[in-house]
């Protein structure tokens, strides 16, 4: 039986790519994160493999009993950049990064970015700026301890992000931005720890040769993980129930052309099994790809599928509102019904990302990705957004992240 190592397995799609491996249950599945021991202690079929990646002796320690011969890499190193730079503690200061990105000019786009949390951390730092090198040491401590004298890897398989082409840019800030998003496009100009990890990634097989390597470009991934700074599905749940909890109706925070735009989605299971798909696959050698599966829409009609779901009145504003502002002493509210309900996870910032739901709803311009490439070369998988978010909130009940719907405010 191969062994197939999952670095990152306490992520979105770490977790995701745990669970599909057991499931095809063709491999000794090695789960690689800091909290694997938490996680992975007593599942069937996982040996759970806790260290820092950040420290390559830890990495090789954990990993010499081992002879890997496929490496799924979903970790990344956030730090004190990513989304923790963008957020807005008011409606002002959010409609002021707007602004900003609308309608100024440079020079005074740039001044705007010396103001701490406004759009240039947004644009700069969540693409990676300043966490290029972290990131790739962590890739490289893996790859160096899977590459053993007598090792016998055979796939990497690693996983990126739309932010590779410009989707957190848009067509202001890069002017060779379009959407759909091909594989083919060229970066965009400045840091990306993407960038970093890519290359690294290629340079070490062409000095190689004894395996491939394949990347994952996926768009905004939807799953189930506590903790994530990236994590959206949760967040929008748990967001929901606390809104319906205090008699409030759903309201989407989003301005009116945020509301409009084209935006897609990556269900962590779809990427999972891209993932393990692009081993079989001969003509992933080597390649990119972006992990679209036709989850495309909008958040006016996500909106009204995740009211439908709740059973309770969407609403829609006319101006953009701050999360961070509007979810002021939800805190208090979410403890107590985890207390009512038996939930898992009282502390509201685990479950919920408010700066994160930020970045979301401020972009209004089209994010689509194109499925071509994948589709020509075999992959045929798709999703519908709609079954997608019912399928994530029916297992966040399962899981006793949310209460049941029916159950919210009930006597």
């Amino acid at each position: 039986m191969k062994t197939a190592l999952v670095a990152g397995a306490s992520g979105l799609a770490g977790r995701a790519m745990v669970d599909h491996l057991l499931h095809v249950g063709r491999f000794n599945v090695l789960a690689l994160a800091r909290r694997a021991d938490d996680l992975f202690q007593n599942v069937e079929g996982v040996t759970p493999l806790a260290c820092d990646l950040l420290d390559a002796a830890s990495v090789s320690a954990a990993l010499a009993p081992y002879d890997v011969n496929y490496l799924f890499y979903t970790a990344v190193y956030t730090g004190k950049g990513g989304v923790a730079n963008f957020a807005p503690k008011s409606d002002t200061e959010l409609r002021f990064t707007q602004f900003a990105m609308r309608g100024m000019k440079w020079p005074a786009r740039l001044a705007a970015g010396l103001i701490p949390n406004t759009f240039f951390n947004l644009f700069h730092n969540v693409a990676g700026g300043g966490e290029s090198e972290n990131n790739r040491s962590m890739m490289k401590n893996v790859i160096d301890a899977c590459r053993g004298t007598d090792s016998h890897l055979e796939h990497v398989t690693l996983l990126t992000g739309g932010k590779y082409h410009g989707h957190h840019l848009g067509p202001r800030f890069y002017a060779g931005y379009h959407s759909p998003i091909e594989e083919h496009f060229p970066r965009p100009p400045g840091q990306n720890w993407y960038y970093a990890v890519e290359d690294y990634v290629a340079e070490s097989q062409a000095q190689d040769q004894t395996w491939h390597y394949t990347t994952l470009r996926p768009s905004s991934i939807m799953g189930f993980a506590t903790g994530s700074p990236y994590n959206l599905g949760t967040s929008l749940a748990v967001y929901a129930s606390i809104r319906k909890q205090r008699g409030e109706s759903l309201l989407l925070p989003a301005g009116p052309a945020s509301q409009m735009c084209d935006i897609e989605f990556s269900p962590a299971e779809c990427i999972a099994d891209m993932m393990l798909w692009s081993t079989e696959e001969t003509r992933c050698r080597n390649e990119a790809y972006n992990a679209s599966y036709g989850a495309r829409t909008c958040w006016r009609d996500v909106w009204q599928d995740l009211a439908d779901f709740f059973d309770m009145p969407a609403e829609y504003t006319d101006r953009a509102q701050c999360v961070g502002q509007i979810t002021r002493g939800y805190a208090d509210t979410w403890r107590e019904m985890c207390s009512r309900y038996d939930l898992a996870y009282p502390e509201f910032g685990e479950v919920c990302a408010t700066a994160f739901l930020d970045q979301q709803f401020i972009i209004d311009w089209d994010a689509g990705y194109s499925p071509k490439k994948s589709r020509a070369h075999g992959y045929s998988k798709s999703t519908e957004p709609r079954a997608m978010f019912h399928k994530l909130f029916d297992d966040l009940v399962e899981h006793r992240v949310i209460p049941d719907p029916k159950d919210i405010g009930a006597d």
